[in-house]
């Protein structure tokens, strides 16, 4: 299985994937004509969210992850995602943590952890 990272934090599970540029259309309407058009606007990406899963020891590392993920905000990142597709140029926009709770046992760490969710918006650049 490819390693599932957002620049060099790593995750053990991860769902989405990052939308990637091309050519787009902009349907538009012109006042008082019974029609509408179509006009190419260049290469252009929809922001993407991707929600992530990381399991850690302690409080305390939930704690360094969760300034881990702040620190890379405004950032340009390389992407590997669940399908193992690798997106260069990947801006991160947004970071949420949607959920951090104690698990009393979890397989990736082998003992009792924290459970930390976080919701990603990324937006990938020229590839």
């Amino acid at each position: 299985m490819p390693s599932l990272q957002i620049g060099a934090l790593t995750f053990d599970a991860m769902n989405g994937t990052v939308d990637l540029p091309g050519a787009g259309l902009q349907a538009f309407q012109r006042p008082g004509r019974d029609c509408h058009r179509a006009r190419h606007i260049g290469l252009r990406a929809a922001e993407s969210r991707v929600e992530t899963i990381k399991f850690v020891a302690t409080a305390a590392a939930a704690k360094t992850a969760r300034e881990g993920y702040k620190a890379i905000r405004g950032t340009a990142v390389t992407v590997y995602d669940a399908m193992g597709v690798q997106v260069d140029n990947v801006t991160v926009l947004d970071v949420t943590i949607t959920e951090q709770r104690p698990v009393s046992w979890n397989s990736v760490t082998g003992a009792a952890g924290v459970k930390l969710a976080a919701a990603w918006t990324l937006l990938a650049g020229k590839q």
